[in-house]
Formats: C-alpha cells, structure tokens, sequence
C-alpha cells in the first residue's frame, strides 16, 4: 500500500489534535514519535496521513492539502455544526462560510487550529 505523509506545521500540538481527531473526526492519532512531532492517519484512507511539525511556519496563504469527499454538502452541513476551539470553515470577509461550485467539482476551505490552509473538494464525474 503506498502512503502520503503530509508535514503540517503544527505550534500546539493539542489544538491540532483536537481539531483534526476530535472536531473534524477525519483522522485517529497512529504514533507520536516524540518531541512535538506526531502522525495521524485517515479514518477512511489509512494511507493518507499528517505529521505535525511543530519547527514550521503555518501556511496561511495558499493551501497545504486537499483532501477529496464523496458529498461535499453533507460534509459541509456537519462541520457547520460544529463548534471548533480554534481554526473551522473559512470565510471571505463579511461572508458567511460556502460551499463554492466551479467546472471540476464542488469544494469548500478550512483552517485548522494553527492556522494553515486547506480544502475540501468533491469532485465531479469529469473531473475524475
């Protein structure tokens, strides 16, 4: 099986994990290997997995990974009700949290609890 680690910069390692783990419920904790740095893999893609490394700077300016959804609606609708601690949907100033259609799918914007940048896309058929 192949796996994709994605290094995330990560100051507070207990935000990121209850974020990640406990809000989103996307990922379970796999090892901590000491010193700030911890990996987490995908409840549903145990091939996809993050490292937290606490020596980065957050990226805030451009996404640092996609992640891809069978119902991006759905997806969206739940994490809506969610209350997170620090970081959740993103929102353009003055607006609301969106889900944003364009030709390959349908797709939204998260920022975890240090702040880096993410999405969510549900691609569609052609797009595949």
């Amino acid at each position: 099986m192949m796996r994709v680690d994605i290094t995330v910069p990560t100051p507070i390692q207990d935000d990121q994990v209850r974020f990640y783990v406990e809000e989103l419920r996307w990922f379970e904790v796999a090892q901590d290997y000491g010193m700030g740095n911890l990996l987490l893999r995908h409840v549903r893609a145990p091939g996809v997995c993050l490292l937290f490394n606490p020596g980065m700077a957050p990226c805030t300016d451009r996404p640092l990974f996609g992640l891809s959804t069978d119902d991006a609606a759905a997806e969206f609708a739940r994490l809506s009700a969610v209350s997170f601690a620090r970081g959740g949907l993103l929102q353009s100033p003055g607006r609301a949290p969106r889900l944003l259609e364009y030709p390959l799918g349908v797709t939204f914007s998260l920022r975890d609890a240090a702040g880096n940048l993410f999405s969510v896309t549900q691609w569609h058929s052609s797009a595949e």
